[in-house]
């Protein structure tokens, strides 16, 4: 009867003690700092004036909420950096150029405050959308990432996007006859029949 009880208990207890290590071998996993969540890939874009729009990376294909245009024009840059500057009313004046198309402005690395950047925007005659979100460097490395960049990537960083799909990158201070041309190729590649303010220069 003895033996019979040492039977019936062992394979109990070794299941017990199965369901124990494995519970205790997923806590271990849940708190362990080496593993990385999964990356982010929805952002919230707010501006000076607190409107926001909702950038989602989905399958590699860029979705704005809010944001009619075909074409979206990402441009990464950092108030700190001199360089940053000179791009800046040109991308403004190629936005009012193609009215088919949405400058969005990140500022990385670093955090601004609403004045500071509300200032900084009217000394370089910033007129396009300027996210001052924490959401910005999160979604800065997330367009490396994707672009197969290095991690400290060069700034200023623009990213031309139409419906959602990459169309051309430009790293560092890059002409804006370079990016108008590969705009316009992609609008006559695309078929479309988009308005153009061909008064402004």
């Amino acid at each position: 009867m003895r033996t019979f009880f040492l039977w019936a208990i062992v394979p109990s207890l070794l299941f017990i003690n199965g369901c124990s290590q494995q519970q205790s071998a997923q806590a271990s996993l849940s708190n362990n700092p080496l593993i990385e969540a999964a990356p982010k890939r929805t952002f919230v874009l707010t501006d000076i004036d607190d409107r926001n729009t909702t950038l989602s990376l989905k399958q590699d294909r860029l979705q704005l909420s809010r944001v009619v245009q075909p074409y979206v024009l990402l441009h990464f840059f950092s108030t700190h950096v001199d360089l940053s500057r000179g791009m800046l009313p040109y991308l403004s004046a190629l936005q009012r150029e193609h009215r088919h198309l949405f400058v969005l402005g990140v500022v990385v690395p670093e955090s601004i405050d609403t004045p500071s950047l509300r200032q900084y925007m009217r000394q370089t005659k910033t007129t396009f959308f300027v996210s001052r979100s924490p959401d910005n460097l999160a979604l800065g490395n997330a367009i490396a990432s994707m672009l197969k960049l290095a991690p400290n990537y060069s700034l200023p960083l623009t990213v031309l996007y139409h419906r959602g799909h990459y169309v051309a990158h430009y790293e560092g201070v890059t002409p804006i006859e370079m990016i108008r041309s590969d705009l316009n190729k992609s609008v006559a590649d695309s078929g479309e029949k988009l308005r153009t303010n061909t008064k402004e220069k």
